[in-house]
């Protein structure tokens, strides 16, 4: 199952990704809450790879998209 966790998630988030920064250009809030997903994803890479040097830019990614949602929200 972590093989096919570290083969398949990277594929999927950028995939996530890649519509997130396009709804975001558009306009779209949605966009943030797609970037929360994209970090759930994330995340779970992180923890099954052990590749604890992207944690940092996870927290933060969390951090940003929470507050660009709620900044787009008002």
């Amino acid at each position: 199952m972590k093989d096919l966790i570290v083969l398949i998630v990277p594929w999927l988030t950028s995939a996530v990704a890649i519509s997130m920064m396009w709804m975001t250009g558009n306009k779209d809030r949605r966009g943030w809450a797609l970037s929360l997903f994209s970090q759930v994803l994330w995340l779970v890479f992180i923890i099954t790879s052990k590749t604890w040097g992207l944690l940092p830019l996870n927290i933060a990614m969390w951090y940003l998209s929470i507050r660009n949602f709620i900044k787009w929200s008002k």
